[in-house]
């Protein structure tokens, strides 16, 4: 199939003298190799693909004979009259042919064409059933692992409900196929009445589709749903998960600038959040389709090719795509654009700031009147970014046209990896004229106004894993460890095990059941893999299992356990009527040191994760209302309750936020040192003298600690008595 490949791009490509032959076949034997630019125009689309699918250097990823033949890029031939007959009735919407023709096909329900997706019963087929299996088990690698990805998605959506979006479930899954696509990528079905339909190639359509028929709308939304691509020689399409971002307005009075500066202020806050993103270089594109159009005029190019034109610049500076390289697609048949249209085209190919770049818009474009609106609009934009503290830089690129049919006659814009080799992280833009197009002419609704963002959430999820495991091989700085602890999945906190099957079996599963309660995730070790000499808390230091738990219960008796972390490999006894208390005391350590949790989030479980191993959340508190005997105060006892409460509740979760400090001292030095306060120089001079001389030192040591801490105050616990204190600093 290989010399199939290379007699094929001969016959595509006319060469004058050998030379010019060796030059063109010689790269093929690189593994990066790149066909002869006389056979990369889009009339020859099919010829390329064909060409580069049989020329791979791995034998298993080249087509079969029968396979080249069933993908459609050979054209059959007309062998006779009753053929082409057929063909001319097909094209015929109303012929009575066609039906019966589609009728026929889908009769077929248990024929199968590509031998590859053919599952039989015979044991016989078992290598080519293996082979099935294998290609749907690579659909759900198409992913990194689950628990990664349900981290990326619950982050993306907290940012998203951080600025009031609701979520949407509703998204059409399989609409008529729209025209905005190209064809050659768009995932096409025939339904049984001969309509061609498409699966969802972006999440924008179906929601425009959505607003021009709803009568009702959320004013934020997002959604999370699959898109797809036709994959080339296979019968099963590429699958991306994407996320889709959308403000949609009415028709009354609303600052559409502000609304599209917030979703590109979204996109930001993505970039900020995710750490793999955080610190690469990355700028935004802004660009307005009257802009574009206007630019086209200028250079004289026919309005009847700007569609195709468009699409071509859509890749320029994107990956490899280059000015040189899209000026050989625009002069290249179908397109055919002049050259002298594009020599001044190409003086439009340059990114800059706003006040930069509409100076220059003023000098190249004739009369630029007509366009005041839309450069006060764009600069409006960018203003609003400069106020939301956007850092990255924001760049007016005046030939941006990524999907410019879909943004048609507003603003768009890109967040892009600002490399060597562009690409794309988000792109949006403003779809007013999208859903306009879909409303029934009937309607008498009001004009909806919608501008959003769409990035492929499955591919930041790549991105992560990659970063992940860099982080994981290298010793960087503690900020980037931090970040990838935050980011690492485990599967449970606490694994609980023993030696003796009899005791996982019974006091096992009541600890097991005082853990869930608490609200701690837990499970029993599997019985059927451990024995005497071997359990997991003697492979607590595996990677495996450091990544699955946390820490690990041995149970030695019936009242006592002990611990080990996985991370730190350290053990600790306990009594099982402390065990929940002091999990829960390590959880909240463990999450803060590695940035996992904010405060008010720690706050939030930590009531979950109280001191007693079966906690009461809605247990009654008694408040008493002493009041003075002054007959002439009116007093509304059920006011004072509830404010009582509040404070009290108020004061007990600021608590939390609290230091503890562990010391170790005498009984009656821990009441002497609770009734000093910290600003008492005097009263800790004489606390100080008056202890022991072996302790003075530490006493002194502990006056400073105290003095170094900020907040209301702290908590000191003296682990020789087990006694628990607050200590006030008098500040807030």
């Amino acid at each position: 199939m290989y010399s199939l490949g290379v007699i094929l791009l001969e016959l595509n490509v006319v060469f004058s003298t050998g030379m010019e032959r060796a030059q063109a076949l010689d790269p093929l034997y690189k593994a990066d190799h790149m066909l002869p630019s006389a056979i990369e125009t889009p009339e020859k689309t099919t010829q390329a693909a064909m060409i580069r699918s049989l020329i791979q250097h791995r034998p298993s990823l080249r087509p079969g004979s029968q396979e080249l033949l069933n993908s459609g890029q050979i054209p059959a031939q007309d062998e006779d009259e009753t053929f082409r007959m057929a063909r001319r009735l097909l094209s015929e919407p109303n012929s009575h042919f066609r039906p019966q023709l589609i009728n026929t096909l889908f009769s077929q329900r248990h024929m199968s064409v590509n031998t590859d997706m053919a599952v039989s019963s015979n044991p016989s087929d078992l290598a080519q059933r293996v082979e099935f299996l294998e290609d749907v088990a690579a659909m759900s690698r198409s992913l990194p692992e689950l628990d990664l990805q349900t981290m990326v998605k619950q982050t993306l959506t907290s940012i998203f409900r951080r600025h009031g979006a609701v979520e949407r479930t509703d998204s059409p899954a399989l609409f008529p196929y729209h025209a905005s696509y190209p064809a050659t990528d768009v995932v096409q079905l025939l339904h049984p009445t001969g309509k061609v339909l498409q699966l969802p190639y972006d999440l924008i359509l179906p929601n425009a589709l959505l607003l021009a028929y709803r009568s009702s709308i959320e004013r934020k939304t997002f959604v999370f749903d699959n898109v797809y691509r036709v994959q080339p020689f296979k019968d099963e399409p590429n699958i991306f998960g994407e996320a889709d971002f959308d403000i949609v307005t009415g028709s009354g009075p609303t600052n559409l600038a502000l609304c599209e500066a917030e979703a590109m202020k979204v996109i930001d806050e993505i970039a900020d959040t995710f750490p793999n993103l955080r610190s690469a270089q990355m700028c935004y594109h802004l660009n307005h389709s009257r802009l574009l159009d206007a630019i086209l005029a200028s250079c004289g190019v026919d309005e009847t090719k700007w569609t195709i034109v468009k699409e071509s610049l859509s890749k320029l500076n994107i990956s490899d795509w280059s000015w040189t390289k899209v000026r050989h697609e625009l002069r290249s048949p179908p397109i055919a654009v002049a050259g002298t249209c594009l020599d001044e085209l190409e003086q439009f190919d340059f990114r800059d700031t706003s006040d930069k770049a509409f100076a220059k818009l003023r000098l190249l474009l004739k009369n630029t009147s007509a366009l005041e609106s839309t450069f006060i609009h764009i600069q409006t934009v960018t203003n609003y970014l400069t106020r939301f503290g956007i850092k990255r830089r924001i760049y007016i690129s005046p030939l941006t046209s990524y999907n410019e049919k879909i943004y048609r006659a507003n603003l768009l814009f890109q967040c892009l990896h600002d490399q060597k080799q562009r690409t794309v992280f988000a792109a949006g833009g403003r779809y007013d004229q999208l859903i306009r197009d879909h409303q029934p002419l009937s309607s008498d609704r009001n004009q909806v106004h919608a501008v959003g963002f769409q990035l492929t959430w499955s591919g930041l999820c790549t991105g992560m894993m990659t970063y992940l495991k860099a982080q994981a091989k290298s010793k960087t700085r503690r900020r980037n460890q931090m970040d990838r602890l935050a980011w690492t999945s485990r599967r449970c906190d606490v694994l609980i095990d023993s030696f003796d099957p009899a005791l996982l079996s019974t006091i096992g599963i009541d600890i097991l059941s005082s853990l869930w309660e608490a609200n701690i995730s837990a499970e029993l070790a599997d019985e059927s893999a451990n024995t005497t000499s071997s359990t997991a808390y003697t492979k607590s230091s595996t990677p495996s299992m450091r990544e699955d738990h946390s820490w690990i219960i041995l149970i030695k008796s019936d009242d006592l356990v002990k611990i080990k972390s996985t991370a730190r490999q350290d053990e600790t006894e306990l009594r099982t009527s402390e065990l929940a208390a002091h999990i829960a005391t390590e959880i909240r350590d463990r999450d803060r040191n590695e940035g996992r949790t904010s405060k008010a989030a720690l706050r939030r479980e930590t009531s979950h994760h109280d001191t007693h191993p079966h906690p009461q959340h809605e247990r009654d508190v008694d408040v008493k209302v002493f009041i003075s005997d002054r007959k002439s105060k009116k007093v509304n006892r059920k006011a004072i309750v509830e404010e009582a409460l509040a404070h009290a509740q108020e004061w007990r979760t600021q608590s939390l936020e609290n230091p503890i400090i562990a010391i170790e001292t005498r009984e009656e030095v821990f009441e002497a040192i609770k009734d000093t306060r910290v600003e008492d120089a005097e009263g800790w001079k004489r606390l100080i003298q008056g202890a022991p001389a072996g302790e003075r030192a530490y006493l002194a040591q502990l006056q400073m600690l105290l003095g170094e801490q900020g907040g209301r105050g702290v908590f000191v616990y003296n682990f020789r008595t087990r006694q628990v204190g607050f200590y006030p600093l008098g500040r807030r």
